[in-house]
């Protein structure tokens, strides 16, 4: 899978050159966006209601269920979903978008980036505690 991802990461700049930004998104949204939604909504779980049959839980009934109730599961295709975030990442990296033009905002000082920092981070210590991830 690594393989994979650093041939995708390896013909990606010269087609941002060859396509520009806009096809080369459109293009992964569909080759990538596309599946991931069929398998997500539709087959993953059809795949969970497969799993469920052996339990004594009709095929039919259980994965209605899970459609009417909107479940996605991504399964084998989290790397279509990375992919897609590879490609908007580097996209951003390598086109940010314009600034605004507004000479008298100036970029917050070191310290204040710093406090900012410790303040998310002892906020989400004080959530973590009081609601742990692993529940």
């Amino acid at each position: 899978m690594g393989m994979f991802f650093l041939l995708v990461g390896y013909f990606t700049p010269e087609s941002l050159a060859r396509k520009g930004v806009r096809q080369l998104l459109q293009e992964r949204r569909l080759r990538l966006g596309v599946p991931l939604l069929v398998f997500g909504f539709v087959l993953g779980p059809l795949a969970v209601a497969l799993a469920a049959v052996p339990a004594g839980r009709p095929l039919g009934e259980h994965w209605l269920g899970q459609l009417l109730q909107g479940r996605f599961v991504i399964g084998p295709l989290w790397f279509a979903w990375a992919l897609l975030l590879l490609a908007a990442g580097f996209v951003a990296w390598r086109h940010p978008p314009e600034p605004a033009s507004d000479p008298g905002r100036a970029v917050p000082a070191s310290i204040t980036r710093l406090a900012a920092a410790l303040a998310i981070g002892a906020a989400a210590l004080v959530v973590r505690q009081a609601w742990p991830a692993s529940r």
